[in-house]
């Protein structure tokens, strides 16, 4: 899901306006671990990226001629290099989001960008430090080897320990310019170059909003840092009895924001709407329902608190006021210096409103203060930090234990402190006016409502950013990549180098089992025969000779069975023939297996006897990668397997004196209830047949004119026999007949091996016998 909106509300004297981001990847698909999505990123754009973001580090660090940043070229054309690459990748993303029908590529793309660029960020850092620790540890060595050396290198080594020192020291604000600045890049490219096209392309605008892009809380290890706080936004308490701790004050203002909005609103209900019934419906509009989960209960209230310009509109009388005195020094009369007037009436009362509030609340001293220390703050920090300075000032109990803990640590720093410039902030903090007070309320209501729209963002961006994998290694990027798991975001020129076959729409799995292979090796032996070459030349070796023929691949060969597929791709109608080339195959098998055997016989060597079971699925199968091999999973794969086999019951050389065809199945008696049998449940006799299974018989009737025959062959039994037949062309273009057998599935009594009745569940045999092709 994806949604963006700004409205106005509708409210006659105050215009506010709503703000909701939403968004999900939910209709993706998961990638090979099944738990995150798999996404490619241009490596080309990755690549330019880190050039970008080591020289933003240098820059903002103070350290670029530390680091030798390649001077030919400039860093506009790094810049303009990034930001192309982006809007080529991007483009890319609405492409594909328009030829799937489906927005969240888009959004996948956008928010992948976001991954690697803050990943990265933070990989540079961590490589930067790493490699001043080095070229400090180098210096001093050189210092302590060459004693021609020895000052300028010592000299050079302190310089660095310092630097290394600072960078550590200011390391979220470097972060967080360096972001900003990249974020800036991004966000260029975002109007310049995409937003019109998503609304041409995708019909509708779901450009995220730039703050989602621009959130200082995207580039810091802890949002709640003190030095960040107090920078971008404001200071809030830390342990859970402070009344200006996040969580706590995020109740009060969404309740007192409830009552405001609930009175404005009624407030402009005509005396007919304003019974008790209407203040019930406008009251559940505004808090949902809910009761049990405050989160749900103020998801209507967050839409307005996180739309920055309403805390303004609402208590903002002082801004009012000195509009109203310049459109009246501008000689201007009429309706909007009364409706300025009236609005500054409204918004005096709503801040007395508030403030009482939070008076009571004791937080009005706290928000007072924490501004009022913003001029000397640093000059304590360190050793202390900032919130301990703001107790000092609103705290007197505490202010002996912050006194002790600054006299202990203050050595540390190598210069003198004194207290005298707080002692002078706590006596005018008690001369402050209550007009400042407001003011000072109303900057705080700002800063928490825009700290609350950023880390609301920031949550629901890391959870996306969580829930995907940046894939680069080539395995996991060719599993991926053939199961359609990926999102694959490149250039032009990089879409071009990677090959992409038409997605896979279907697959029959054709499974041959050799019967008795475990007794011929040991009589092959003990006759000091060779088992392997012997299976590999009569039965391996010719069949992998003419799986070409019907478009066949290996799936798996093991000791005695061999699995094979065939797979259909989209868009290639002349070669949707799975099914009809696999029975056509599973003959040929039978045919060597038959030749091989009229010369082993006249060697005295074994016969082989095989079942073959062939599956059809109407869906891909899924691929594992060892090493550069491709293997194929498929629950078709079992279904053949189960299907090629022979019942130990039926495999006695007399069951299958009389019978002329080479497959039959059969329902146990003993099975209880009426329900049809499932494949599990029914026993088998195959020796030298081939089974297709019902979904595969329905795809050949599709793919080839099949003719249905009830005959009688007196030949082969008395019974008549329904057969299906028609022609199939191979890869090489020859036609190849086919016959298939239906029969319905007897029920039997599996002691006496006696038919009571016959069911109308079905089975298909891939007929082989000549007189039926005659």
């Amino acid at each position: 899901m994806f949604g963006f909106f700004s409205k106005s509300s509708g409210l006659k004297d105050l215009p506010l306006e709503t703000y909701s981001v939403e968004f999900s990847l939910d209709k993706l698909v998961p990638g090979v671990d099944n738990i995150h999505y798999d996404v490619h990123l241009s490596p080309v754009l990755c690549k330019s990226a880190y050039k970008v973001i080591r020289r933003l580090l240098g820059k903002h660090a103070n350290v670029e001629k530390l680091l030798d940043i390649d001077r030919a070229s400039s860093p506009a054309k790094e810049r303009d290099d990034f930001k192309r690459l982006c809007s080529d990748v991007l483009q890319e993303a609405i492409n594909k989001a328009k030829s799937d029908s489906e927005i969240q590529i888009d959004l996948i793309a956008q928010i992948a960008i976001v991954k690697m660029l803050t990943e990265e960020i933070q990989l540079q850092f961590k490589t930067l430090i790493d490699y001043l620790n080095n070229y400090a540890r180098k210096l001093n060595n050189i210092a302590q080897k060459y004693e021609i050396s020895k000052n300028l290198s010592l000299s050079k080594y302190v310089q660095i320990k310092e630097k290394l020192s600072d960078i550590q020291q200011h390391k979220n604000l470097i972060l967080l310019n360096v972001g900003k600045e990249l974020f800036g890049y991004l966000i260029d490219v975002q109007h310049k170059d995409l937003k019109e096209m998503r609304e041409a392309i995708l019909g509708i605008e779901i450009n995220l909003p730039d703050d989602v892009f621009y959130n200082p809380i995207l580039h810091v290890e802890n949002p709640f840092d003190d030095f960040f706080m107090i920078n971008e936004y404001i200071l809030l308490g830390h342990r859970f009895e402070d009344p200006d701790n996040y969580n706590r004050l995020l109740f009060l203002v969404r309740d007192f924001l409830r009552n405001i909005l609930l009175k404005i609103f009624l407030k402009n209900l005509s005396a007919s709407e304003r019974s008790k019934q209407s203040i019930k419906i406008v009251s559940q509009k505004i808090e949902k329902t809910a009761k049990d989960d405050p989160n749900t209960r103020y998801q209507e209230i967050d839409i307005w608190l996180k739309h920055i310009d309403n805390i303004d509109i609402l208590f903002n009388s002082f801004q009012s006021k000195e509009r109203y005195k310049t459109l009246k020094r501008q000689n201007k009369t009429g309706k909007e210096l009364l409706n300025l007037k009236k609005q500054a009436k409204q918004q005096e009362k709503l801040l007395n409103y508030i403030y009482r509030k939070f008076k009571r609340a004791d937080l009005i001293k706290r928000i007072t203060a924490a501004y009022e220390m913003q001029s000397i703050y640093l000059d304590y920090c360190p050793p202390l930090v900032p919130h301990q300075v703001l107790q000092f000032l609103t705290k007197p109990r505490q202010r002996r234990a912050i006194v002790k803990q600054f006299n202990r640590l203050k050595g540390f720093y190598g210069k003198s402190f004194s207290l005298t410039p707080l002692k002078r902030k706590i006596k005018h903090l008690k001369q402050v006016t209550t007009q400042d007070k407001k003011k000072y309320l109303i900057r705080f209501l700002n800063g928490f409502a825009r700290y609350h729209r950023d880390f609301q963002n920031f949550t629901m961006l890391k959870q996306a950013i969580d829930s995907m994998n940046l894939v680069s290694d080539k395995k996991i990027i060719d599993l991926s990549r053939e199961n359609r798991l990926l999102y694959e975001f490149l250039l032009p020129n990089e879409n071009e180098q990677v090959f992409e076959a038409k997605p896979i729409i279907n697959h029959v799995i054709i499974k041959a089992d050799l019967r008795n292979s475990t007794d011929i090796t040991c009589q092959m032996k003990k006759r000091k025969l060779n088992p392997a070459s012997f299976f590999g030349l009569n039965f391996f070796v010719p069949i992998t000779d003419i799986l070409f023929k019907y478009a066949a691949e290996k799936v798996f060969i093991e000791g005695d069975a061999i699995i094979l597929s065939i797979i259909e791709h989209e868009d290639t109608l002349k070669g949707w023939y799975c099914v009809a080339r696999a029975c056509g195959l599973a003959i040929k098998m039978l045919l060597i297996v038959q030749r091989y055997n009229e010369n082993s016989i006249q060697h005295n060597l074994p016969i082989l006897e095989l079942g073959i079971g062939i599956c059809y699925n109407d869906s891909p199968p899924t691929f594992l990668f060892d090493e550069d091999k491709r293997i194929m999973i498929s629950p078709a794969i079992n279904a053949a397997d189960r299907m090629s086999k022979c019942t130990k019951l039926f495999r006695k050389p007399t069951f299958n004196h009389k019978k002329p065809f080479n497959l039959y199945l059969y329902k146990s008696a003993s099975e209880k209830g009426p329900v049809d049998a499932t494949d599990d449940m029914l026993l088998r006799y195959n020796i030298n047949g081939i089974e297709l299974d019902a979904a595969g018989f329905e795809k050949l009737s599709k793919e080839i004119d099949l003719k249905s025959i009830e005959c009688s062959i007196p030949d082969l039994q008395k019974e008549k026999i329904k057969i299906h037949t028609g022609k199939f062309p191979t890869v090489t273009g020859e036609y190849q007949s086919l016959v298939i057998r239906e029969a319905r599935i007897p029920e039997i009594d599996p002691d006496e091996l006696r038919v009571i009745r016959l069911t109308d569940q079905k089975y298909y045999e891939v007929c082989t016998h000549p007189l039926l092709y005659k």
